[in-house]
């Protein structure tokens, strides 16, 4: 009897591994070799692409002979006027490159209707203006022409910025140079919230509580004024827009990464 006992006790442990041996070769092949899984404190959520990167460039108009733009579904830049006419010059951040030459009274325009929104956007320009150093005012930017026939949008006068709405509203002086070319930056938020640079440095800011940055019949102008005239002959290398309002922070990279 004693020995038929230790016999049991000797066979029990065999016996339960050949169980559990022949148990898992009944499961599927999925569950034999599935690993057991393990999550990561360390794996950031996922981020959307807009919200990694802000606001997109929707159009890049770099003027190497024609007026398309380098971003695909943009449409052409038309010119406003007879006599814009392509040119090499050299241009800081570019090097020797093209660039439309303008005489004074013309221009150019884009319709932005499925481009950018007409409430909140950005605009950057590289360009040169005549009357830089000249106690005179020169348009650079409207968004309610022609649909809104006023003086109302961003100039250059003698050495400086001026947002004008009702009134002047200045930036720095000293900031534009004759004869140089200069890269502005334009944006508008959707609160209204309007805010220019002048080579990636902040330069005016402004509350656009009447919508005089809002664009108009989904046209922008650049260039080009209303009935007064107030306008330069000049040059342009490139303009760039955005479908929201840059960051401070992303326009001086723009301006630092080159034009």
């Amino acid at each position: 009897m004693t020995m038929r006992r230790v016999a049991v006790r000797l066979l029990a442990p065999t016996v339960t591994i050949l169980c559990a041996t022949l148990a898992a070769a009944c499961l599927p092949l999925a569950a034999q070799a599935a690993p057991a899984r393990t999550v990561s404190s360390d794996v950031a959520p996922a981020i959307s692409p807009r919200a990694s990167s802000g606001p997109a460039l929707k159009a890049d108009y770099r003027f190497e002979g024609d007026l398309r733009s380098s971003v695909k579904g943009a449409p052409r830049l038309r010119n406003v006027g007879e006599g814009n006419v392509f040119r090499r010059q050299r241009v800081p951040g570019e090097g020797r490159t093209r660039v439309l030459v303008f005489p004074q009274g013309n221009g150019l325009k884009v319709q932005t209707k499925g481009l950018i929104p007409s409430q909140h956007y950005s605009v950057v320009m590289q360009f040169r203006l005549a009357a830089a150093g000249m106690a005179t005012y020169a348009r650079i930017l409207n968004p309610t022409l022609p649909a809104d026939d006023n003086d109302n949008g961003l100039y250059l006068y003698n050495r400086r910025l001026v947002w004008y709405d009702s009134g002047a509203n200045n930036g720095m002086p000293r900031t534009v140079a004759p004869k140089k070319y200069v890269e502005v930056a334009f944006t508008r938020n959707a609160a209204g919230k309007i805010h220019v640079y002048v080579n990636g440095q902040p330069d005016i800011t402004y509350a656009d509580g009447d919508e005089q940055a809002v664009i108009q019949n989904h046209l922008l102008r650049f260039f080009v004024d209303n009935s007064n005239s107030e306008e330069s002959k000049g040059a342009v290398s490139r303009i760039r827009l955005y479908n929201d309002a840059l960051a401070a922070k992303r326009v001086k990279r723009i301006y630092n990464q080159g034009h």
